[in-house]
């Protein structure tokens, strides 16, 4: 593997992995995010990108949009086509790449499961300048988060070193969306690090007694704490709310 990263990659593109992995680490919001495309597109070349975050099960099989999207000068008017025509369910190089697990590039998959023949996602893409692209995606391992990615453009090379570029990047694109959509969910139900705690001891199972004396608290506070959470997450019970911050990302499994 390393010698034939080698053999795909110079120096100098090793040092812009490294200089764009480092950057996406230290990125706190979307406006820092965003940016960071650029020095993607210094490594292959592409016009557009956007990326989804959420739960895959949920996305393969709601009618509806479950997940968030940042564009990243995608065109809005084929975001809104895509979504209002339910093309997230349709999407072939969606699913191909869920399925196969690797980088993939639209005409190949076009070539692959229609023989070349445009099919209407495709068609729609190319009537907003996407005539080609790739997508590719990261997920935790019970797929309750995950981040897709398409970058396109009206030509965009089809190498093994564009894989590979993709494949080197993406993973880190994956963490660093995640961590801000993580910090922007938090901020939006504003709860507080000890409302955390305690919602973490709740989805261990933790009565308020339990969780009082885990965490050095009483139990009058304790309820109180859960009460304000309830509030917050806008659900009916204890359980609601564990099931609402695990769906959000608020705390982890």
């Amino acid at each position: 593997m390393v010698e034939l990263l080698k053999k795909l990659l110079s120096k100098t593109d090793a040092l812009n992995i490294l200089e764009l992995i480092s950057d996406l680490s230290a990125c706190e919001n979307n406006e820092s995010y965003k940016p960071l495309f650029g020095q993607l597109q210094n490594l292959f070349d592409f016009t557009d990108a956007v990326c989804g975050n959420g739960n895959l099960k949920d996305a393969l099989l709601s009618k509806k949009p479950v997940y968030n999207y940042l564009p990243i000068n995608y065109p809005e008017g084929y975001l809104r086509r895509y979504f209002n025509k339910g093309y997230h369910i349709l999407d072939p190089m969606f699913k191909e790449t869920v399925k196969t697990g690797q980088v993939e590039n639209w005409n190949e998959v076009n070539k692959r499961l229609f023989s070349g023949k445009k099919e209407i996602v495709y068609s729609d893409a190319a009537q907003f300048g996407l005539n080609d692209g790739f997508t590719y995606g990261m997920s935790d391992s019970s797929y309750n988060n995950w981040s897709m990615f398409w970058f396109a453009g009206r030509k965009v090379d089809n190498t093994a070193r564009t894989k590979h570029i993709i494949q080197l990047t993406v993973p880190h694109l994956h963490e660093a969306y995640k961590r801000l959509l993580a910090k922007d969910k938090k901020k939006r139900y504003h709860l507080t690090p000890k409302e955390l705690e305690v919602l973490n001891w709740l989805k261990e199972g933790k009565s308020s007694w339990e969780t009082g004396m885990i965490l050095r608290i009483s139990e009058r506070t304790v309820n109180f704490h859960i009460n304000n959470i309830k509030v917050k997450l806008e659900s009916t019970n204890r359980t609601q709310a564990v099931a609402i911050a695990l769906r959000e990302n608020l705390i982890q499994l």
